[in-house]
């Protein structure tokens, strides 16, 4: 009877031992051997390059995302966006329609579209491993490091489950998202098809922004990957090599829609292998409102400026919690936990500051 009563305490505590391990995987989603590298969590967040898309007017903007990356310890490097005034019809690949309608749009369209394919053409011609592209509105959370590392293992499993390439590589330390299994990888977007919708995973996210949820199913700590069915808006997407080319190479026989489009139909047609993230880790910012800076939200689309009878309660509040910005009426999803504009005030004035 005493050797059985032990027994069963032996099993008892194995049991327990195993939930605890099993809960703590769950919460912690972290690696316990080499398969899963740690890179995805360094300065550049496991990419060769991170590009960031700014035009030369916009101090503004190339002082938020210095701020920014100051504020979560991350590396990038300014890129020079295009201004349509610069442009030549006869310098851009034939198009069998118009990208957005007549007039300054379709111009702006086309001026955004060749910044971007200014970075494909470079990751090509100076054979980078990877690169995360930015536009110079992007914001994101200030815990993004450590959200990108989560989103690297995330990718690893819903490749596992729904693989989209024959490829047989592992993730590895110089590799940590697997380039040889995707084309591109949607983190800044606004918008999604419901196309693929079905081939997700949930993964543990502590840094998620709160009171979201994917096909009504609420995310608690958690967000989810899954297979793209085409988005809009490219604020933030990583890139690989045959991604580049494939884009490169369908924008050079028509340039037909604004570059998001463009990758939008080359991801319903099944041409570009692509995955996304939701909530984005990444969003686009704007001004506040009724500061009277609307017509600074966008180099593409023209908005008129002007004050209102709040702008004097706005700019109380931008002084004193020292953030003029928002995220964009588009991006509510992206809803940070703890956004990196927000932590500015304390960096810079300290822990006393009010």
């Amino acid at each position: 009877m005493l050797l059985s009563f032990r027994f069963r305490t032996v099993v008892l505590l194995l049991l327990g031992a195993c939930t605890v391990l099993a809960i703590w995987l769950t919460l912690n989603y972290e690696p316990f051997n080499s398969v899963q590298p740690l890179s995805a969590g360094n300065s550049t967040l496991g990419f060769d390059k991170i590009k960031v898309i700014n035009l030369p007017h916009r101090y503004d903007r190339e002082d938020a995302i210095s701020m920014q990356s100051m504020a979560s310890d991350i590396d990038y490097e300014m890129v020079l966006g295009v201004y349509a005034k610069d442009l030549q019809d006869s310098g851009l690949p034939p198009a069998s329609r118009p990208l957005t309608g007549e007039g300054s749009n379709e111009k702006n369209a086309k001026a955004c579209f060749r910044a971007h394919a200014n970075i494909w053409r470079q990751m090509l011609d100076e054979k980078w491993g990877s690169a995360l592209i930015l536009e110079a509105d992007a914001a994101w959370d200030v815990e993004i490091r450590a959200i990108m590392q989560r989103v690297s293992y995330a990718l690893k499993d819903l490749t596992d489950k729904y693989p989209l390439s024959s490829s047989e590589a592992m993730p590895t330390e110089r590799d940590p998202y697997n380039l040889a299994k995707w084309d591109i990888i949607m983190v800044g977007h606004c918008n999604e098809k419901d196309k693929h919708g079905d081939e997700y995973i949930v993964f543990p996210d502590p840094d998620s922004p709160i009171g979201k949820s994917y096909k009504d199913t609420p995310l608690n700590d958690q967000r989810v990957i899954r297979r793209s069915g085409g988005t809009v808006c490219t604020t933030a997407y990583a890139i690989s090599p045959s991604g580049a080319l494939k884009l490169l190479l369908r924008s050079a026989i028509d340039l037909d829609s604004p570059v998001d489009l463009i990758i939008e139909g080359m991801v319903q047609e099944g041409t570009l292998i692509s995955y996304s993230v939701h909530p984005p880790p990444f969003a686009q910012w704007q001004y506040e409102e009724h500061l009277g800076a609307d017509g600074h939200n966008s180099d593409i689309r023209s908005v008129e400026s002007k004050s209102d009878d709040k702008s004097a309660e706005a700019w109380k509040k931008v002084h004193e919690t020292m953030n003029v910005w928002r995220l964009g009426s588009r991006y509510q999803d992206s809803t940070f936990r703890h956004p990196a504009f927000g932590a500015l005030k304390k960096m810079a004035f300290g822990e006393s500051s009010n």
